[in-house]
């Protein structure tokens, strides 16, 4: 499953967690690593976006389309990870 998320950044999920693609780079997170998974919504209504949760770091948000949000969240629960779809707000 594939999403672009910022400019020029890929986001993947894969069995292993969640890796994300820059340029000259790559980053990811292991299943372990992300303590929840929360379906946000924009002040805007642009959207919506799973925004991963890790222990002592800021979020990561990845926007989307809400079925690929729906997506990613299901993916999440089946690796372990909580998973709360009722909307948060978001700036």
């Amino acid at each position: 499953m594939m999403n672009y998320t910022f400019p020029f950044v890929r986001f993947a999920l894969d069995e292993d967690g969640v890796v994300f693609r820059f340029p000259f780079s790559t980053a990811s997170l292991g299943w372990r690593d992300i303590t929840r998974a929360v379906l946000v919504q924009p002040m805007l209504p642009v959207g919506k976006g799973v925004e991963f949760q890790l222990p002592r770091n800021q979020p990561l948000t990845v926007w989307a389309a809400g079925d690929t949000c729906a997506k990613i969240l299901d993916l999440c629960e089946q690796h372990g990870v909580e998973v709360i779809r009722r909307s948060a707000l978001r700036i």
